[in-house]
């Protein structure tokens, strides 16, 4: 920080966290040897949990997604770590247009709606519906987002569903049904 404009635009940043990448990237190594060698750890799945959001912090898409259905498959009764275990791989799924797969990882997550990012996880969940061949369902979770959004508890996701639902009423043929919900 004490470096001038200047300098700092045209010094190597990375240089500032060799120690730390190395030390970072030490503790993944240990984790994984940790996993394989005590493979009845009772909280191996939070530790699965930890390997895939570092592995995303490194941009390791693919290696994430395999830690994050580990963390899933192992969360056992721990719900709060199996929804969003499960939540994350529904998303690199939605990410993937893996949509249909992607729809039990969603509908379970998001079962309970305590959570203010809720609607915008069902927003994507409504348009696997649609790209699942369920339309039906994607405009009534739409609705149901819409309704929400208003409400201050969640985050409002109402601009973006309206827009979308005048498309999906157009392209299903129920423009009666738009005109009574605009």
């Amino acid at each position: 920080m004490k470096l001038s404009d200047v300098e700092r635009r045209s010094a190597n940043k990375a240089s500032y966290f060799t120690q730390s990448l190395v030390l970072f990237k030490k503790a993944q190594q240990t984790t994984e040897f940790l996993l394989k060698r005590y493979p009845g750890y009772k909280d191996k799945a939070d530790a699965y949990y930890i390997l895939a959001k570092n592995a995303m912090e490194f941009q390791d898409v693919k290696k994430a997604d395999q830690y994050f259905n580990m963390a899933y498959k192992t969360s056992g009764a721990n719900n709060q770590l199996k929804d969003k275990a499960g939540l994350s791989v529904a998303e690199n799924l939605y990410n993937n247009k893996k949509y249909a797969q992607a729809i039990p990882y969603y509908e379970k997550a998001l079962s309970d709606k305590s959570d203010k990012w809720w609607t915008k996880d069902d927003y994507n969940l409504a348009w696997c519906y649609y790209r699942s061949k369920q339309s039906s369902r994607a405009i009534n979770l739409m609705q149901e987002i819409h309704n929400l959004s208003k409400g201050g508890k969640y985050l409002d996701m109402s601009a973006q569903v309206e827009r979308d639902l005048a498309f999906l009423y157009t392209v299903e043929g129920r423009v009666d049904e738009a005109v009574r919900f605009f």
